[in-house]
């Protein structure tokens, strides 16, 4: 995020750029920093100086006057020192990156807060599985599994389940649940946002069950309903 007001000045990565930690993402115009800098080191030093004349004349209430000004001269330049190096914002770590294409937008005001760049760690995946909420009561945790991916056409991920949601979302019309599964290998294929096929192990049942489980279900449902 923006780490204060500023204006656009030097991007360097945009959407699918890999980076390393502590690389600069994007720089903040601070000239108006510098510009104040300047000045507090000025004055830091005249305030200085005129402190060790005062020393040389034995004016001990000037120089302690000078001493305390030249001072606070020095912790306004120190501050000034610690919010131009936040001008620079930085990766936190080894990661791809996801949103951020601010190439076109040099030269425009960001303000303090502002979302400039979205960095995934670089090799950290998780996958979201959507399981129908007839099938949710058969995970708990701990299966495992495997992921086909729609943009590596045959190559399987094998996965293991990490975590199922308690609250349901709705899609395409229907109610599933999300279950977060992690990678059980490192493939060069992955990458953030790529969607596919998913299959968990959660124990056998017979074909004809399998079959005709979920229109019994529903019938049921429907009886209910009808008060039958």
């Amino acid at each position: 995020t923006a780490p204060a007001d500023g204006f656009l000045l030097r991007v360097a990565v945009r959407p699918g750029d890999t980076v390393k930690a502590d690389q600069v993402l994007v720089e903040l115009d601070d000239r108006d920093l510098s510009i104040e800098r300047l000045r507090w080191a000025t004055e830091a030093e005249q305030e200085g100086r005129q402190a060790t004349e005062a020393l040389a004349r034995e004016d001990r209430v000037q120089f302690a006057v000078h001493s305390a000004k030249a001072q606070q001269a020095r912790a306004q330049l120190a501050l000034v020192d610690a919010q131009l190096t936040r001008f620079r914002v930085s990766a936190p770590f080894d990661g791809i990156v996801l949103q951020g294409d601010l190439t076109r937008s040099l030269g425009a005001p960001v303000r303090s807060g502002d979302t400039l760049i979205t960095v995934a760690p670089a090799g950290e995946y998780r996958v979201i599985l959507e399981v129908d909420e007839y099938d949710i009561g058969r995970l708990a945790g701990g299966e495992s599994g495997v992921v086909s991916l729609a943009a590596s056409s045959g190559a399987q991920v094998p996965v293991r389940v990490t975590r199922v949601s308690p609250t349901s979302i709705v899609r395409d019309g229907r109610n599933v649940f999300e279950v977060e599964a992690q990678p059980l290998a490192s493939d060069a294929a992955l990458r953030p946002g790529f969607q596919g096929m998913g299959r968990i192990q959660a124990g056998q049942r017979s074909l004809w069950r399998i079959v005709a489980e979920r229109p019994w279900l529903w019938l049921r449902q429907q009886l209910w309903a009808w008060g039958l």
